[in-house]
């Protein structure tokens, strides 16, 4: 088991060798909970451990088990079996957002939606937004735009560069309400910074979609290479080309950022979609 596969010598991995790979992503709610219910003994109810779950985004399956031994030590201190108040007892500790901070979420989410919608890259968009937060470094934080997207099996240069512009589309929405961008974009592998940067080199590094066709390392070397210069100046230019891109379009939409952030951050979950059909009752539809 490693998280470099990219590390292992192809010779050990080939066919006729270790042959069956497995990618184990991080546990989604409803497998958090069930992790949850197989280390107590299935002996606490699903839908409680449901509840705890949603707060433990961003957990391993480790990290659930370890989890549940603290609340299972803490059980054992007592002479008892263990209660779903020992899991609340040793859950990471939370803080709630302040009301700016709330609808700056609000905003930064809106702007990943609206840009996914208007450059015709989703079908729809659902926002959600929690009002607290896990203090851990690291963890996530309580805004998350998920996408029902427009399946595309052989991605264009205009696919690619829209979604650097979603992925923009966030911190470019908080510097249109606010004048003021926070860290909630970058810092993390895999956040909306990461993304976009990682799409632009591929694309000019080893797609050959720069200014001059070019092949300099495959996908996943590029995580590790830096580029020759011209290379890396290219994605950058297309990275601020894009962020100046999504800067434009939201600042044309200003109303309606701050209408559908206020939506979000009001009823903890609204969907939008392009062709203006509701989604659920607290959707809005974008033209």
């Amino acid at each position: 088991a490693t998280n470099f596969p990219e590390w292992v010598d192809p010779a050990i991995i080939r066919a006729g060798r270790m042959e069956k790979h497995f990618k184990l992503s991080l546990p989604d709610a409803t497998t958090r909970a069930e992790i949850l219910h197989h280390y107590t003994g299935n002996a606490l109810p699903f839908e409680s451990l449901a509840e705890l779950a949603d707060d433990l985004e961003g957990k391993s399956a480790a990290a659930l088990e370890e989890l549940v031994r603290s609340a299972r030590r803490r059980a054992r201190n007592e002479g008892r079996d263990v209660e779903l108040g020992d899991l609340r007892a040793v859950m990471p500790e939370r803080k709630s957002y302040a009301p700016e901070e709330l609808f700056r979420l609000g905003v930064h989410e809106a702007g990943h939606a609206l840009i996914a919608l208007t450059l015709k890259c989703a079908r729809s968009a659902t926002i959600e937004i929690r009002d607290t937060f896990d203090v851990s470094p690291g963890s996530y934080m309580r805004g998350r735009t998920s996408y029902d997207l427009f399946e595309d099996n052989l991605p264009t240069e205009t696919v690619l560069l829209n979604r650097i512009a979603m992925s923009l589309a966030g911190m470019a929405a908080e510097a249109v309400i606010f004048g003021d961008r926070s860290l909630g974009s970058g810092g993390l592998v895999g956040s909306d910074v990461e993304h976009a940067t990682s799409i632009a080199r591929r694309l000019v590094g080893s797609y050959g979609l720069g200014d001059t066709p070019f092949f300099f390392a495959t996908p996943d070397k590029l995580d590790d290479e830096r580029m020759p210069p011209a290379l890396e100046a290219q994605a950058m230019k297309i990275l601020r080309d894009q962020y100046e891109r999504v800067l434009g379009i939201l600042s044309s939409e200003k109303d309606q950022l701050i209408a559908l952030a206020s939506e979000a951050v009001a009823h903890g979950k609204v969907v939008i979609e392009r062709d203006a059909g509701l989604v659920s009752e607290n959707a809005a539809a974008v033209d």
